[in-house]
């Protein structure tokens, strides 16, 4: 899960089930993470991203029951 940066507030949350295991579970991504879909996985550019390859802030999303990459991406929702 993304992880707050002192007193941030998250601006959206993501919804996610695992395809191998079927578990649901929610993330709260904050101001500048990018959450897209590609043929490896649902990817997440945090918004601390250092721009190299192997960022430790970026990463792609895993189930965190049986730490599948085969989920998929629920719905959207934005904090108001």
């Amino acid at each position: 899960m993304t992880k707050s940066c002192g007193n941030e507030t998250p601006v959206f949350v993501v919804s996610f089930v695992c395809r191998n295991c079927s578990r649901q579970w929610k993330e709260n991504f904050y101001k500048g993470d990018e959450v897209s879909n590609s043929i490896q996985g649902i990817k997440v550019k945090d918004r601390r991203c250092d721009g190299h390859i192997s960022c430790k802030f970026c990463r792609t999303i895993k189930c965190p029951n049986c730490d599948c990459e085969n989920v998929a991406e629920g719905k959207r929702c934005v904090y108001g």
